[in-house]
């Protein structure tokens, strides 16, 4: 096109378009006050030429960098149904009988008015919002602002425009993943159109929460307040955009991913409270290399005691308790005799522990809560920063592989590269590039199962030297270079030893009456556990070398204990922040960009609570091996004489508190699935439809509406049910006039005490006083 341009460039925050000026204008850029003074703008002079996936190519002679603060607009009902006492809580689940309208917040007023002075004097609108469903919807939010006051833009604006009808209208989408020179410059020569069928996802999920949201809290609200007034705080509720604008304890407010995510923690919960504990026994031996005791022995001082190695029943573990003590006592009277206990097989062979995955943000989450005991919410909140700061890619994606290709591997080694310098990773960094020593150098990522076509995997972007970032920034920022780092380099390998012992009836007979385990871990080589053994651990014990193939007891060995070990079945944990953003991404309970504020607000909202609770291991023992990993459990070290594991560390984990439990049994009562994930998942489904063309937005918000109303139309009429399930928990209202109508706050403790699930002391019985 002829002619120089003047481009007005808006990203979602200030931040961003800060840094993205500075590296756009190679740190020339000029900052000028607008009409708001939280969105400065940013000018330089260019020769840049912006270039369109669809061949258009723009000489530009001004840049203009600008922000908004998230979404522009608000979505809410007409007047007068934002009144509570206006229609029918039923009546908002019906799109054709109650309209929406958007609107710009007060809030909001004079950063559009810096986006239109800045549109009036621009040919050219560039969306830089972030790259995600929220981005796209805000940035035609931001079109709509712009268009208002540049009139060549407004075909832009609607999504009924054909495509070949935009030719010409220069109103172009930047895709980008990092604020760095490469991502924003190709973003410059590869500007593309708005996605209208994303951005009408997100406005059916907008319409969705906002009409099931304000339904059922209105009538939750107004039930509970009528029959059970000291759960509600006060009776006087204010309404923005149709929601209720209270403190927590003012209404009970309904959210359709904040309930689901509220019955993952009672769900689990209930399965521990009636778990139902049940004994069992399993049969433990210990041995100890016969000759070593003559062997140390000095004249005249006590002989030294040799290592010992504990070997498991094959069989595991027994609930019948008869049976367990009767081949207790076989095991015990063959082991009386010589030469019936035998090392009857020892092999060794390769294992490998796989090195992690590529980050994605679930991911990212879940290992921040689980490692560094950082919440989610704050761990966006840090990664929003680092983001905005260039130091690493953007944060919220679902991708978990990277570009292997040849010029995926150069950029990932390029990456690697930047880390070269850092005194806690940059040998490493270094050996990767250049195979030193003890490290095999530079290995392609594994591939995940999941690619949004996006954003890459959460990955650093520049160096940070010490000293550069501080506090959860800094901790944060070095799990996410060392996961990098160990991503591409190698598996480790190791050397696991199992050894066979069988117990014989008599000497000489070749089928043993039982078998029992022990294995040992060599490991020969530790790849990526160089880089990442603070946050991944591959425990290493070897079985001795007198334990030899077709050695006998007592000549070769001799047993230091035989214990029938009775233990109890313990009930499963309460959920963990890791825990419920797992299940909530399994379920499809909000967004990996999402999960993070769900569980903020069930928080917030008083309906689960975290409590430090002393489990009987370790959190990270529950984190599974990834696919494939062997050699990690079974070995033959030694464990406490009671067969107890150490108690870790205390886990923040979700107490369900008396207002989310008695919801929860009340909608069980009335046998709806508000606090299941079904729903919600199939809303995830549908709008997922609409991003790919399968459905439109006009056939998909009526029948996710409907789903909304039959439940809301069952509620109330069995609102009785509902009564009597919460009644268990809270009492009803004295008769209208009596005193104490007013009520009080939901109680802040949860529905009992955090309970102890430390494991049961385990019933230890010796060979040598066997009791029935």
């Amino acid at each position: 096109m002829a002619g120089a341009l003047r481009v007005l460039n808006v990203a979602e925050k200030p931040s961003v378009a800060r840094e993205a000026a500075r590296v756009l204008s190679h740190g020339r850029a000029q900052r000028r006050n607008g009409r708001s003074p939280y969105h400065p703008n940013w000018h330089w002079t260019t020769t840049l030429t912006l270039a369109s996936q669809t061949g258009e190519r723009l000489s530009v002679q001004e840049m203009v960098f600008t922000a908004v603060s998230g979404h522009v607009e608000e979505v809410e009902f007409e007047s007068p149904y934002h009144q509570w006492d206006t229609c029918s809580p039923l009546d908002l689940l019906d799109a054709t009988h109650i309209p929406t309208r958007r609107y710009v917040p007060e809030r909001n007023r004079q950063m559009v008015e810096n986006l239109d002075m800045l549109a009036r004097n621009s040919q050219v609108l560039v969306l830089w919002l972030d790259c995600d469903a929220e981005g796209e919807a805000i940035a035609e939010e931001v079109l709509r602002a712009c268009s208002r006051a540049q009139p060549a833009w407004r075909a832009a604006a609607s999504r009924l425009t054909p495509e070949a009808a935009l030719r010409g209208v220069l109103v172009y989408r930047a895709r980008f993943s990092a604020l760095t020179g490469r991502d924003l410059f190709r973003a410059c020569a590869t500007l593309q159109r708005l996605d209208w069928r994303v951005v009408d996802a997100v406005v059916t999920r907008q319409e969705i929460d906002l009409r099931a949201g304000a339904a059922f809290t209105r009538w939750l609200t107004r039930r509970i307040r009528q029959r059970f007034p000291q759960v509600v705080r006060r009776s006087g509720v204010g309404t923005r955009g149709g929601r209720p604008v209270s403190a927590p304890g003012d209404v009970i407010s309904y959210g359709p991913c904040q309930f689901p995510a509220l019955g993952l923690v009672v769900k689990r919960y209930w399965e521990m409270r009636r778990f139902q504990k049940t004994p069992f026994w399993s049969i433990r031996i210990t041995v100890r290399d016969g000759a070593a005791t003559r062997t140390l022995s000095v004249p005249g001082e006590q002989a030294l005691p040799s290592p010992t190695v504990l070997f498991y029943w094959d069989r595991g573990r027994l609930f019948d308790r008869d049976q367990a003590y009767e081949l207790f006592l076989r095991v015990h009277d063959a082991a009386s005799q010589e030469d019936c206990l035998r090392i009857d097989r020892v092999e060794a062979r390769t294992v490998r522990r796989h090195k992690p995955l590529p980050l994605a943000t679930v991911e990212l989450q879940k290992q921040a809560s689980r490692r560094l005991r950082i919440a989610s919410e704050r761990t966006m909140e840090v990664a929003e920063r680092l983001y905005q700061g260039g130091y690493i890619s953007y944060p919220r994606t679902e991708t978990d592989r990277f570009d292997t290709s040849d010029k995926g591997v150069e950029e990932l080694r390029a990456l690697v590269a930047l880390q070269g310098d850092d005194a806690r990773w940059g040998a490493f960094a270094h050996a990767l590039l250049s195979p030193a020593q003890g490290i095999a150098g530079f290995e392609a990522p594994r591939a995940g199962r999941c690619d949004d076509r996006a954003h890459p995997p959460i990955h650093p972007t520049k160096a940070a030297p010490p000293g550069t970032l501080s506090g959860d920034e800094e901790r944060l920022y070095e799990y996410i270079v060392r996961r990098f780092l160990a991503c591409c380099s190698r598996d480790a390998t190791g050397q696991q030893t199992t050894a066979s012992l069988g117990v014989h009836e008599a000497a000489g007979v070749p089928q043993p009456l039982e078998r029992f385990t022990a294995r040992g871990l060599r490991i020969t080589h530790r790849g990526y556990l160089e880089v990442f053994s603070r946050y991944d651990t591959w425990s290493e014990w070897t079985l001795p070398a007198w334990l030899r193939q077709a050695t006998v007891a007592p000549r070769d060995f001799c047993v230091a204990e035989l214990r029938l070990v009775a233990s109890w079945t313990e009930p499963p944990p309460l959920l963990s922040e890791a825990d419920l953003i797992a299940a909530m991404d399994q379920h499809g309970i909000g967004t990996d960009a999402t999960i993070a504020e769900h569980i903020k607000k069930i928080q917030e909202r008083q309906y689960v609570m975290k409590q430090a609770v002393r489990a009987a291991h370790s959190e990270d023992a529950d984190d599974e091996d990834e696919e494939g990993n062997e050699g990690a459990g079974g070995t033959g070290r030694p464990r406490p004489r009671n067969g107890r594991a150490t108690p870790a560390a205390p886990v923040a984990r979700f107490v369900p508190m008396k207002l989310g439990v008695a919801l929860m049994e009340a909608f069980e009562r009335c046998e709806l699935s508000l606090g299941e994930p079904t729903l919600r998942a199939e809303q995830e489904a549908r709008q997922k439809r609409i991003v790919h063309g399968e459905a439109t937005a006009r056939e998909t918000l009526p029948a996710l509406l409907r789903s909304f109303r039959q439940a809301l139309e069952r509620l109330m009429q069995r609102n009785t049910d509902f009564d009597r399930a919460f009644a268990v928990y809270f009492a009803e209202a004295p008769a209208p006039g009596a005193a104490g109508a007013g009520g009080t706050a939901v109680p802040t403790v949860p529905v009992v005490a955090a309970p102890t699930l430390a494991a049961s002391p385990p019933l230890a019985r010796s060979a040598q006083t066997p009791t029935t």
